[in-house]
């Protein structure tokens, strides 16, 4: 998923404006967590 990709947001921290917590549409965790595994799979494999 392209960092600029519109499922992607962050929200700011509204006890400290530098905090970010990054936040996912709902909709797009699935392709996310295959994303995510597909990754750990290559990095054990390595």
């Amino acid at each position: 998923m392209p960092l600029s990709s519109p499922s992607r947001v962050s929200e700011t921290s509204p006890q400290n404006p530098r905090e970010t917590q990054p936040l996912y549409d709902v909709t797009t965790f699935p392709d996310l967590l295959d994303r995510i595994n597909a990754h750990l799979a290559h990095d054990q494999a390595a």
